[in-house]
């Protein structure tokens, strides 16, 4: 009997050693979708990918880069569903969101959902209505570069829904300790896509696809654009919602401008011992 995929939902993930969590997103995820595809970033060095063959993923270890965005393409292809659930290790789905999923996807004008995705420090929620993250899309309808931090990009209706994803890492993501040590490894693993040959990214559906064009901006001149990357996502940041959370919104927009800010000072350090 022929399947029909148009209302199915498949989750990708992209993970590393994260077998104390990944079971917690797994079986939320379980019960909206009919597959499940885990890319290992790396070498599995724990029992992550045991976990993941018991819910019956589909799992892939790739050449390790230290970043997700890294695999997301691959993982996009292998989708064979219209509908893309994209959901990293340390979320998982609300018990709201999980009855209102399958209603979700039945609606075929809506390109791309975001859900409520709000600040965890460790122990609580810190953020009440900001921010939002797209992570339910029709595969057909966006377009993505393999490049750190890259959304999809849609063609089509972006619907904004109240459904909360939760994410509870184990740590604050936004404080001078995180950027210091976790943060201060993504900046340099970013600062290194950004002084590649871009020819040799990974792009979803086809290689037409352009980076922004600030990008280049930064590769050239990465000191003299610092202050104003950092004014341009402080302040966007603000804008889409932060400024409405006090003092925690206006902290953690700062300190996802800083990590901008010194992406900047990494790609002039870099480029100077080319």
């Amino acid at each position: 009997m022929k399947i029909d995929y148009s209302h199915l939902v498949t989750a990708c993930l992209v993970v590393h050693n994260e077998e104390k969590i990944i079971e917690r997103c797994l079986k939320s995820i379980k019960q909206v979708t009919n597959s499940i595809i885990v890319v290992h970033d790396g070498p599995c060095e724990d029992n992550t990918l045991t976990i993941c063959r018991k819910y019956g993923c589909m799992v892939k270890e790739r050449k390790h880069v230290g970043m997700c965005e890294g695999h997301r393409v691959w993982t996009y292809f292998n989708a064979k569903n219209k509908w893309v659930l994209q959901i990293d290790a340390d979320e998982f789905l609300s018990e709201e969101l999980i009855e209102n999923i399958k209603d979700l996807v039945t609606d075929d004008t809506v390109a791309c959902y975001e859900f409520l995705w709000p600040y965890w420090d460790g122990f609580k929620y810190r953020t009440k209505n900001w921010p939002n993250k797209k992570a339910l899309f029709q595969k057909d309808r966006v377009s993505y570069i393999g490049f750190p931090h890259e959304e999809v990009r849609v063609e089509g209706k972006v619907k904004k829904v109240p459904y909360l994803l939760e994410h509870r890492p184990e740590y604050d993501n936004f404080n001078f300790r995180t950027l210091f040590t976790k943060h201060k490894k993504w900046i340099k693993i970013h600062a290194q896509y950004h002084l590649a040959d871009p020819s040799k990214l990974e792009y979803y559906p086809v290689e037409d696809i352009e980076l922004k064009p600030h990008y280049s901006a930064i590769t050239r001149f990465p000191r003299l654009m610092a202050p104003f990357i950092f004014t341009y996502h402080f302040a966007g940041l603000m804008f889409l919602g932060g400024g409405k959370e006090g003092r925690i919104g206006i902290r953690n927009s700062f300190m996802q401008a800083t990590y901008y800010f010194l992406l900047c000072l990494e790609i002039s350090r870099q480029k100077r011992e080319m």
